[in-house]
C-alpha cells in the first residue's frame, strides 16, 4: 500500500512574540525548560504562547523539551554587528524549502505565498507569511513588496463596495489580531526618535483589551509583563547622579 507524505508544516505565530521571546534571552536570558508560562511571564499573549513556543522549536532555539539549544546561545552571543547574519543563517536553515523558491529581498510577496502552498495547515498560511516576512525583517532582509498578494486582490472588492457610501470607521482589533499584525509599525510612544527599542511595550499595549474591561488575573499578569519591560529596556539611575 503506498504512503501518502505528511504534509509540511510550518509556525504562524506573530512575528512580535517570537522576537520578545529572542530578544528577552540576548539582553536577560529565560529559565530552562521555557515553557508557555514562561512566556507570558514575558509578555507573549496567552493566546499566542502554544504557538509561539512551537515556533521557537521550528527554528530549533529550543529542544524539544524546552531547553536552549546552540542555536540560540549563539543568537544571545552574537554582537549586534554579527546578530543579522547569525539569525539569517537560523532563518534559511529553516525555511529551506522557501529559501530555495524565493528570495525575500528581490521576489515580489505573491511569490512568497505561493511558496508557503506546500506547508499545512491551510488556514493559517497567510499568518505563515507574516511571521516569515517579520523574521526576514529582523534580519536585516529589505522585502522587496510588502504587501501581500490576497490583500491586492480583496482591495477593489473593497474599493466596489464602498463606492457612493460614506467613509465607515476603521473597527477596533481584538488583542489578538493585534499581536498578529506583527508588520505594522509599532506605537509611537516618543514624539522624538527614541533612544530605545520601545517595540515590546507597544506590542504590550495593544493588547489592552478593546471593550474597557478584563479580569483581575489578565491584568495583573499584564502589569507584571509590562514591568519586566520596563527593566529590561530602561536603567535605573540614582537622581544624586543627575
Amino acid at each position: 500500500m503506498t504512503q501518502i507524505p505528511q504534509r509540511k508544516r510550518a509556525p504562524y505565530a506573530p512575528a512580535a512574540s517570537v522576537l520578545t521571546a529572542i530578544r528577552r534571552y540576548r539582553e536577560r536570558g529565560l529559565p530552562e525548560p521555557v515553557d508557555q508560562n514562561i512566556l507570558e511571564s514575558i509578555g507573549v499573549s496567552r493566546g499566542n504562547a502554544g504557538v509561539t513556543l512551537t515556533a521557537l522549536k521550528f527554528f530549533g532555539l529550543l529542544n524539544q523539551d524546552g531547553r536552549h539549544s546552540e542555536k540560540f546561545d549563539a543568537i544571545k552571543r552574537a554582537t549586534a554587528e554579527e546578530y543579522p547574519s547569525v539569525f539569517l543563517s537560523i532563518l534559511q536553515n529553516s525555511y529551506a524549502d522557501v529559501f530555495v523558491i524565493v528570495d525575500p529581498a528581490t521576489d515580489p510577496r505573491d511569490k512568497i505565498d505561493d511558496a508557503f502552498r506546500q506547508y499545512e495547515p491551510a488556514a493559517q498560511r497567510e499568518r505563515m507569511v507574516v511571521l516569515f516576512v517579520g523574521l526576514c525583517k529582523e534580519a536585516g532582509v529589505n522585502i522587496a513588496n510588502g504587501e501581500s498578494g490576497t490583500q491586492r486582490d480583496r482591495k477593489p472588492v473593497a474599493e466596489r463596495q464602498t463606492r457612493g457610501k460614506p467613509p465607515e470607521r476603521k473597527a477596533v482589533q481584538s488583542p489578538s489580531e493585534a499581536s498578529i499584525t506583527a508588520e505594522s509599525p509599532p506605537i509611537d510612544i516618543l514624539k522624538s526618535e527614541p533612544r530605545v527599542n520601545y517595540e515590546l511595550v507597544a506590542a504590550l499595549m495593544r493588547q489592552l483589551p478593546t471593550d474597557g474591561r478584563w479580569l483581575s488575573n489578565q491584568r495583573d499578569r499584564w502589569l507584571k509583563a509590562l514591568t519586566a519591560n520596563i527593566d529590561l529596556i530602561i536603567e535605573i539611575t540614582d537622581e544624586s547622579s543627575n
